[in-house]
């Protein structure tokens, strides 16, 4: 379904951001957020598919994604905590965290 994730959004049962939020800045992923709350049918989820940046050194991807972000847009990668962060700013609560076997995390989040 079509849309500006910015002005409102569908009631839903899941939204699936894929590769979304790292295009953004902060305020802006809170507002994406927000309006999915917003919208969010009772028991509904949020599942957010990002690369997430490690620990400095740590072997990964994810720093040259970020830096390639800063270049191109206003985006950039996230940790665990600062996308834990935009959830809560957003009024939603993480509950899950998968890892997968590619470079990808799924974070899951309810009405917080």
């Amino acid at each position: 379904m079509g849309g500006d994730f910015f002005q409102c959004v569908q009631g839903a049962d899941l939204y699936l951001l894929k590769h979304i939020l790292h295009d953004w800045d902060d305020a802006a992923c809170i507002c994406i957020l927000r309006n999915c709350r917003r919208a969010l049918r009772p028991g509904g989820r949020v599942a957010v598919i990002e690369v997430l940046l490690g620990e400095i050194g740590e072997p990964s991807l994810a720093p040259i994604f970020d830096v390639t972000m800063m270049v191109m847009s206003s985006g950039r990668e996230r940790n665990l905590v600062e996308y834990k962060r935009l959830f809560e700013a957003g009024g939603l609560r993480a509950t899950n965290v998968i890892r997968t076997k590619t470079p990808m995390t799924i974070l899951e989040a309810e009405a917080g």
